[in-house]
């Protein structure tokens, strides 16, 4: 038999036509700003020049830095055949399903966090999207003189092209990986809302992301750490921003929203929840009998102490 009240069940398909039609103009922004982005990443297409030249001076910054080689990483992995067959379809099929499952999953479980998440990941894609633009850097595959292979070319599946550059995709945006960057954030996501022990397990996805764009010469170490980095202008950008701070005040939790239909962002619901001060006391009052409030009452503490009172007067 169902809980609701009268009022919420004459408000609920108001509350679910306004989660779908959410939900669609979500998907539209998002869907929207992945076409901007893919559009921006062909602007640097012919920077082949550029690029390998950017390549050469990332690898003697790592080498003076004294990071792992990713050669050696690569030639280790490739022991194992298999193992980077795994990896090239983890790279290729892994990267934007997990994201967008992420971000589904949010809209339903917690609105206010998956507008946090959302924004975060946007900023991050705008930046790095301007940094493709700016400083294109060719990835360690398209480097065989330093004795990198291409390995999805060389066992399958390839997300590129047989041909080097192409007007579809933008082969020189190595810097930043948003492939590292988003991982972590999704695991900061997964890790901060739920809260069995089990979520510690996400910690595999960044790790995993980090090792497969490294072995199969997609990236190179730094280009990670630059996309983990992206997550700190993405934190300030959902504290400082007005549109966000403006957003956070209007999508409050109603106060009696304990239902799972009753979800933030229902204006209706939350209209109806914001009611009157003293309204509700009114309500009790009136429906105990002698104007005494009832002891299960949502009064105050002392509003009920001061109702006993009254009634032992009478007695």
């Amino acid at each position: 038999m169902s809980t609701a009240t009268p009022r919420e069940r004459v408000l609920e398909p108001f509350g679910r036509r306004r989660r779908l039609i959410d939900f669609l103009r979500e998907f539209a922004l998002i869907a929207a700003l992945l076409g901007v982005y893919k559009l921006g990443r062909t602007l640097a297409v012919d920077e082949v020049r550029q690029a390998i030249g950017n390549a050469w001076h990332v690898w003697s910054f790592e080498r003076t830095l004294r990071l792992p080689s990713e050669l050696t990483f690569q030639q280790e992995a490739m022991r194992w055949p298999s193992l980077v067959t795994v990896a090239n379809i983890y790279y290729a099929a892994v990267h934007f399903p997990a994201t967008f499952g992420f971000l589904a999953w949010l809209w339903w479980r917690d609105r206010h966090s998956y507008r946090w998440y959302r924004t975060v990941l946007g900023v991050m894609t705008a930046i790095a999207l301007a940094i493709h633009i700016a400083y294109p850097l060719a990835p360690p595959r398209m480097m065989p003189s330093l004795g990198f292979v291409d390995t999805g070319k060389l066992f399958g599946p390839s997300v590129y092209s047989n041909s080097d550059t192409d007007a579809v995709t933008n082969q020189f945006a190595a810097m930043p990986s948003l492939h590292v960057g988003w991982a972590v954030v999704v695991a900061i996501g997964v890790i901060m809302v739920l809260r069995t022990r089990w979520r510690w397990l996400v910690l595999v996805h960044p790790a995993a992301t980090l090792a497969v764009v490294v072995a199969t010469a997609n990236h190179y170490w730094i280009d990670g750490i630059v996309g983990i980095m992206l997550i700190i202008p993405g934190v300030i950008a959902t504290r400082w921003h007005p549109l966000a701070r403006m957003r956070a005040r209007r999508f409050r939790f109603p106060a009696r929203a304990s239902r799972d239909d009753l979800v933030p962002g229902d204006d209706l619901v939350e209209r109806d929840d914001l009611e009157e001060p003293g309204h509700a006391d009114r309500d009790n009052r009136e429906a105990a009998p002698g104007g005494v409030p009832s002891p299960h009452s949502p009064l105050s503490g002392e509003d009920q102490v001061q109702g006993r009172l009254m009634a032992a007067e009478r007695c």
